[in-house]
């Protein structure tokens, strides 16, 4: 694993990155000795040609699993559309409730946000199969155990949904 062998040394710049005393940056260092160098087959093209995308946003996690090695063009797709969608629902507006998962692009970042949308999409898919169950149900004991499975399934729904 990549380390910095002396913090003290480091420096943010004017755009927030973490940049060591030769004026390198550091997540594009541990990209490129944990996922580059690591995977060497996957890559076409040298290292140079490639930029490192921060998948939480946060230019300050360098953590190797929030990194992600893409084409210029792609990285500026990713942002492009998430800069329009913040334009067209940016937090405080009156629909901020109504796309209470987008909320959440902010915190997590694009793919954890989407990440959000589909756990919550499949948790309200299978609310609405076990409603279905319990409508359907010929047995009290069927509709017993429907009912049963679908408290649970509320409880860990509200669990999920506030946390995030």
């Amino acid at each position: 694993m990549f380390v910095v062998r002396n913090m003290a040394n480091t420096y943010h710049d004017e755009k927030g990155y973490l940049r060591d005393s030769y004026g390198r940056l550091i997540h594009r260092q541990i990209a490129y000795q944990q996922i580059y160098c690591k995977n060497r087959e996957k890559y076409s093209k040298p290292f140079g040609e490639y930029v490192v995308h921060h998948i939480d946003e946060n230019k300050k996690n360098n953590d190797v699993s929030n990194l992600l090695i893409m084409f210029p063009e792609d990285h500026k797709k990713i942002h492009q559309i998430e800069k329009k969608f913040i334009s067209e629902y940016p937090p405080g507006s009156k629909y901020e409730d109504h796309f209470k998962p987008i909320g959440f692009w902010y915190w997590h970042g694009i793919a954890g946000g989407i990440r959000i949308i589909i756990k919550r999409g499949i948790t309200i898919f299978i609310t609405f199969a076990l409603l279905i169950i319990i409508i359907s149900a010929k047995t009290p004991i069927e509709r017993s155990f429907a009912v049963f499975c679908m408290i649970c399934l509320l409880t860990v729904i509200c669990y999920n949904w506030f946390r995030d």
